[in-house]
């Protein structure tokens, strides 16, 4: 299995193998996954005539422990 061997590479028994192939299909089924929502951003920017200050992606399990601050994620400190 091809996908046995990338990204995740770990032969050292065929259960291990199967598992990785199993993960490594779901690591890269999300990157397509926000692949395809970063080019509807961009779609969707181009037809309405503005842009985004910020995009994120969230998986629908996030826990967030503290408050969120986006704030912290500009390196000017926001507006």
């Amino acid at each position: 299995d091809p996908d046995a061997l990338f990204p995740v590479f770990d032969v050292r028994s065929k259960e291990i193998s199967k598992r990785n192939a199993i993960a490594n299909r779901n690591f890269l089924r999300m990157h397509l996954a926000i692949q395809n929502l970063w080019a509807n951003v961009i779609k969707f920017e181009e037809e309405e005539g503005f842009t985004y200050d910020y995009v994120i992606f969230m998986r629908d399990d996030s826990l967030w422990v503290n408050g969120f601050d986006i704030k912290r994620f500009d390196a000017n400190g926001g507006d």
